[in-house]
């Protein structure tokens, strides 16, 4: 064939879109010839591909991951294309729901034309969260409604979106009852479900602690006297208004003391005891009171001298128709209501008992003060007559015993001369005395009668008298001699003087 020179031509080119592009005859064909060309177009389709859509895991609450894919095994894009070019629009139902569960992830839609692209259907799989919770450790107390069973979140665990603990639905457990005894170990709280899909919850258990149920009582107060036997058979106790126990329950209550029969007066605790683990038992009062033993003393006499010391023999009584009193030391101290210096006579012994174990009654004995006895030598004395007659009330001394406390004994020395008896006579001595508190036994002296100053007075007057009289005699001789002289003158001269 002549070559005609015909060229054709297409305004389309390598990575064009996809469309109808026009052949066209090209003006450099041969002019010898008259060509007709009838148009004819280029008609570029989409290109096949495929893409793998990848599956993604995920768990509740974490934030949407990217969707994903890839050509897949065989098929190429235009080498002017990348993915991106592709504008595949990937879509999941994770996007609006995001409880666990598997999604489907699928292509929802591409923006270019030059591709005919399908795919297969991924998963978008999320998963449950894990989380732990720890359960709270309660306690009620016994007998009382059981308390509300609550859990927290592990420090390490937190929940999703804007979930609350209440949305987990969980369910706790305990084998504990409100009648549940106490018990050390408590009773274990667990978890015995949960509805919500979203978590896998694992937990740390719980105690539920019974705590004993407090109750008080009073306990009746009790008296006893000193050793008596004790025991607490008689005495009673009661819960007080406002506690009650169990219906049923019974608090095994036993009473005990720390005495023995010799433990002394006092006021003691009675000690209780519940035998029942779920009751904490308080008790008030509750006092076993030992009263003091009532025994009669019976106080001996005794007597002293007067004078003398007071000593009471304190061991001096008996005690009446009680043996054990008289085999304990009831430290009794004896007093009586007089001094040294108290008359003769009978004074009241009293007592006191100092042992708190008993109280005396005391029959009061006497302490008789009896004369003291003195022995007294009455002195030998020389006395004079008349006016100078007296005797030495003093002229005496004690042989035996004493005198004391500063008295006096009102002595009184006298004999049976007088005043005008003989000289050189003697008289026994006598005394008394005025003082009851003494027995006095005396020892008679004699008294001389001496010549007094009246005796030689006397005798000089008498002398002086008979002088006197002598003279007057001699004189009444001369004067008779001179009257028979005649001188009569001279002698009414004498007679004169």
């Amino acid at each position: 064939m002549t070559d005609l020179g015909v060229n054709l031509t297409v305004n389309a080119q390598v990575n064009y879109s996809v469309g109808d592009y026009e052949i066209s005859l090209n003006d450099d064909y041969n002019k010898n010839y008259l060509i007709l060309c009838e148009n004819a177009s280029y008609v570029i389709t989409p290109r096949q591909i495929e893409i793998d859509i990848n599956n993604i895991i995920a768990t509740y609450g974490d934030n949407m991951q990217n969707l994903t894919f890839s050509l897949s095994d065989g098929y190429t894009l235009a080498s002017c294309d990348d993915l991106d070019a592709l504008n595949i629009v990937l879509s999941t139902g994770a996007e609006t729901n995001r409880n666990v569960g598997e999604y489907d992830i699928y292509l929802n839609e591409y923006s270019n034309e030059n591709y005919t692209i399908t795919s297969n259907v991924a998963t978008y799989l999320i998963q449950p969260k894990s989380i732990l919770i720890e359960i709270n450790d309660v306690s009620s107390n016994y007998g009382d409604q059981l308390s509300a069973l609550t859990f927290s979140l592990n420090e390490n665990s937190t929940l999703a979106y804007n979930d609350t603990s209440a949305d987990l639905n969980i369910n706790l457990t305990t084998n504990a009852t409100s009648t549940s005894d106490v018990v050390e170990t408590g009773y274990e709280i667990v978890m015995s479900g949960y509805n919500n899909s979203n978590y896998n919850i694992d937990y740390v258990p719980g105690v539920y602690t019974i705590l004993p149920r407090y109750i008080l009582i009073e306990i009746d107060n009790k008296t006893a006297i000193y050793h008596d036997e004790h025991n607490l058979l008689d005495v009673e106790w009661r819960i007080l208004p406002g506690y009650a126990i169990v219906e049923g329950d019974d608090l095994n209550i036993s009473l005990s003391i720390d005495l023995t029969q010799n433990s002394g007066v006092g006021n003691y605790p009675i000690n209780y005891l519940c035998n029942n683990g779920n009751y904490d038992v308080e008790a008030i009062n509750g006092r076993y009171i030992i009263q003091p033993k009532q025994i009669e003393i019976i106080i001996e006499n005794q007597s002293g001298i007067y004078g003398d010391t007071i000593m009471l023999d304190h061991n001096l009584y008996e005690i009446n128709g009680d043996d054990l009193a008289s085999k304990e030391n009831l430290n009794v101290t004896l007093s009586v209501n007089a001094t040294q210096t108290s008359n003769i006579g009978d004074y009241t012994i009293s007592g006191v008992c100092n042992n708190i174990n008993y109280d005396a009654n005391f029959v009061n004995g006497v302490y008789s003060i009896e004369k003291r006895k003195i022995t007294i030598d009455l002195l030998d004395q020389n006395v004079k007559r008349f006016f100078e007659y007296e005797i030495n009330q003093n002229d005496y001394e004690v042989v035996e015993g004493s005198i004391v406390n500063g008295d006096n004994l009102n002595i009184v020395i006298s004999s049976s001369a007088n005043w005008y008896s003989n000289i050189g006579s003697e008289f026994e001595l006598t005394a008394t005395f005025s003082n009851e508190n003494y027995d006095v036994e005396f020892i008679g002296g004699v008294v001389t009668i001496q010549i007094s100053t009246t005796d030689i007075f006397i005798i000089i007057v008498a002398v002086g008298l008979f002088i006197l009289l002598i003279i007057r005699i001699v004189l009444r001789i001369r004067l008779k001699i001179l009257r028979r002289k005649g001188f009569t003158d001279s002698f009414n001269q004498l007679k004169g003087k």
